[in-house]
């Protein structure tokens, strides 16, 4: 809990993303290692830590936005896996090294051991010699090089402040190809909170979103939340979004 770290349900671990607080713009780069949140409307959860520097800490809840950082994410992921394809094996490191060098062997052919005094003079071994492996380089002081060791992302606690924009928070039962699908699940949950279609572009097609709010806090959208499911959308989720982004974020926890 003292770390920097978070969990997320569905992101390849360790995975890298940078959480933004959109209510007071404070922004946090976390390593995601571990799996969760299980409660509905959350998007990720972090440390104590972690919510201590991005400032909701007493406040339990943040509407936050998560990016992964693909480069970084990458970087950590190879590190730990020795620069190779697979998962890292039981007792390897995923210290990354260069290849130790390796001594060279001479062998020659024996010729089959004469009888008597001859034969003695000829030891089976004599021929095969081994060779010394050569000296390890030595960088211009004298002293041995070290290593080479791939550098793990820069995960120091460091807090960045972007501008804080008016967010809303809503509950998306769905999003819909069609518009009569649409307008039917409107039909449904009306009475549990305002409810509209809105039309947004996604992979050049339109899809038709049924949005129940905006709402006036966490605690209003958990509510409603749950309404939505018990009404047998079991895909709802908790969304946040900014003035001028369509499809911002969503609810962290610690």
């Amino acid at each position: 809990m003292t770390a920097i770290s978070a969990a997320h349900r569905t992101l390849p671990l360790p995975s890298i993303v940078r959480v933004t607080n959109l209510q007071n713009g404070r922004s946090l780069v976390v390593r995601v290692n571990d799996r969760g949140p299980y409660a509905r409307g959350r998007i990720i959860d972090v440390s104590r830590r972690a919510a201590q520097l991005l400032g909701f800490l007493k406040k339990g809840t943040a509407r936050v936005r998560v990016q992964v950082m693909a480069k970084e994410s990458r970087q950590l992921a190879a590190r730990l896996r020795g620069g190779k394809g697979g998962r890292l094996a039981k007792g390897d490191s995923p210290i990354i090294v260069d290849k130790l060098p390796k001594p060279t062997v001479v062998s020659e052919n024996l010729l089959p051991p004469r009888e008597g005094r001859e034969a003695e003079r000829t030891s089976p071994l004599s021929p095969v010699r081994i060779a010394s492996a050569p000296p390890p380089s030595h960088n211009r002081e004298g002293a041995p090089r070290a290593p080479h060791v791939s550098a793990p992302p820069d995960l120091s606690p460091r807090v960045s402040v972007v501008g804080v924009e008016e967010t809303k928070i809503f509950v998306q039962a769905g999003a819909f190809a069609n518009f009569e699908n649409a307008n039917r699940v409107r039909a449904n949950l009306t009475g549990i909170a305002p409810i509209k279609v809105t039309t947004v572009l996604i992979g050049g097609r339109d899809l038709f979103r049924v949005r129940l709010g905006p709402l006036k806090g966490v605690g209003d959208a958990d509510k409603v939340l749950n309404k939505v499911i018990e009404a047998g959308y079991n895909d709802a989720k908790t969304i946040v979004d900014g003035a001028s982004e369509a499809a911002a974020s969503h609810v962290v926890t610690y």
